[in-house]
């Protein structure tokens, strides 16, 4: 088993420490990205493989192995604070190029057995992976109840279902790169559980 850190923004250090989260989504890096592409697990390299098709007739190539930012399931992640973020759990400030090391090793709580990895189309993501990323419902509100709202953060990326606010949340980071949900792009899905 190999620990490595994982970078995790205010919300998802809060949902992992709460419990609340047992998914992480990342964005697939951008030579993966296309409707000319597939991601494919190779169990003979060991390693995800990008194959893109060519507009000559030599069909597909393969591109450099992917590298998954959480590791392979099996791995252990220590959860430690985006540079820049305020660090809810010490009051203390990261900087870019410090990472809080009260979050790390120190903070019991967001250290994590990576327990699956998948690679999907960010459109394939079920209403069971968005609440699982950490899309809840509102306050004083029902979760079986259909009327019921659900949100990303306190206030944020608000929707009639948790499918429409992780689009909102998704959408608020990377549509303006030109990957937002309508690109339908490759992401990461990892799931996680508490170590014990």
């Amino acid at each position: 088993m190999k620990e490595q850190a994982f970078r995790a923004d205010a919300r998802e250090a809060k949902g992992l420490h709460e419990g609340s989260m047992s998914r992480i989504v990342r964005a697939v890096e951008s030579k993966a990205q296309g409707v000319s592409c597939e991601v494919s697990w190779n169990a003979t390299l060991g390693a995800w493989v990008v194959w893109k098709r060519r507009t000559t007739r030599h069909g597909w190539f393969r591109c450099p192995n992917l590298e998954c930012p959480f590791g392979v399931p099996g791995d252990r992640l220590r959860a430690v604070c985006e540079p820049g973020e305020p660090c809810e759990h010490h009051g203390c400030l990261s900087h870019v190029t410090h990472v809080c090391e009260r979050c790390g090793r120190g903070h019991a709580g967001i250290l994590l057995d990576l327990t699956d990895v998948r690679v999907i189309r960010v459109q394939e993501i079920t209403e069971e992976d968005a609440k699982a990323c950490g899309i809840h419902v509102l306050p004083l509100q029902d979760a079986d109840d259909p009327s019921s709202w659900w949100e990303s953060a306190p206030g944020q990326h608000q929707a009639r279902n948790p499918l429409a606010s992780l689009r909102l949340f998704w959408d608020s980071l990377h549509a303006d790169d030109g990957h937002g949900w309508r690109a339908n792009d490759y992401v990461w899905l990892g799931t996680v559980k508490r170590a014990e």
